[in-house]
């Protein structure tokens, strides 16, 4: 073989070496630059907000919590109709004695993730969501695929009765096609939202979700026929009579006819709300805001609204 030959063949190795060499240390320094932002990110989550602690104790607050629950009121309102196989069977205190914990995580992510994708200012952020599965709002609160929410300065008081949970909710969510295996590390957009949960006294069946409309992926999406409201948000209702589901038909008749939870009252209420959403699922209503809370009084005022929107339901 002529030594020129190898000589070139040797250089080509030996350039093709030192490039592996320099794309490994490339992805290494810029894998430990994302994870040294990563970890700033959640420790700035965890640093105390000013006067939120002196808020719970003012206000008798429990928490903070680690895993943010709730229990709903009674569940089918405390009435059963007379085809339910337990009807005649359970008194109303027997009927809230069965009701369970519900995780306030899907519906707080789920909140957190829509307002960032209508309202954030990076693109990038709003473009997470293009696939964002949009059906699903429909029959339930979803999580973005892969990333669970994270919750800090969670608290749970009672209030008028109904039991409440106040906290902020962070994600972080792929902005780049990153690959798992010897690709590079995705970048992520970073969101966070304050979010309160409210216990309802009458678990109807009604399910809504009310999110903003500007630069929402649903465009001109659904409204609720309340023309203040329609202005700036667009409403997602749950699954209608008519439904294809055999099981939602058949819980739906399991159930007795109730008013839907979004009535003049309540619409004029978040009409007047600049940049929040809500959610109104059988027995529980949440709303979060576009930002984390920042201090004790903002976690105050938003305990306020929760709890005068849940007042407000189906009126």
């Amino acid at each position: 073989m002529p030594p020129t030959f190898i000589l070139i063949l040797a250089g080509a190795i030996t350039l093709s070496l030192i490039l592996v060499v320099i794309d490994l240390a490339t992805r290494r320094r810029r894998r430990r630059k994302i994870e040294g932002v990563r970890a700033a990110e959640y420790a700035a989550e965890r640093e105390p907000i000013p006067g939120l602690a002196q808020v719970a104790l003012e206000d008798g607050w429990q928490g903070p919590l680690a895993d943010p629950v709730l229990t709903p009121g009674l569940p089918f309102g405390g009435v059963l109709p007379a085809n339910h196989p337990l009807a005649g069977r359970l008194s109303p205190d027997q009927l809230r004695a069965r009701a369970q914990p519900v995780s306030v995580g899907p519906y707080a992510g789920n909140l957190t993730c829509r307002l960032h994708s209508t309202l954030s200012s990076d693109k990038r952020v709003r473009g997470a969501f293009r696939d964002f599965d949009v059906e699903n709002a429909t029959s339930g609160p979803t999580y973005v695929p892969g990333r669970a929410p994270r919750f800090t300065h969670c608290y749970r008081a009672e209030v008028d009765g109904a039991e409440v949970v106040v906290g902020n909710c962070y994600m972080s969510l792929p902005i780049n096609s990153g690959t798992v295996y010897g690709g590079p590390t995705p970048d992520l957009a970073y969101i966070g939202s304050a979010f309160c949960a409210v216990s309802l006294s009458s678990a109807g069946t009604g399910r809504v979700q009310i999110v903003p409309e500007e630069r929402s992926l649903f465009g001109h999406g659904p409204k609720s026929g309340f023309a203040e409201l329609d202005d700036g948000y667009c409403t997602i209702a749950q699954h209608p009579k008519r439904s294809r589901s055999k099981v939602l038909r058949g819980m739906q008749e399991l159930v007795p006819d109730q008013s839907g939870p979004l009535g003049p009252a309540l619409a004029a209420f978040i009409a007047g709300r600049d940049g929040w959403a809500f959610t109104v699922d059988g027995g529980l209503l949440m709303c979060a805001t576009l930002q984390p809370l920042e201090s004790g009084e903002d976690a105050r005022r938003l305990v306020a609204a929760a709890t005068r929107a849940a007042q407000l339901v189906g009126t």
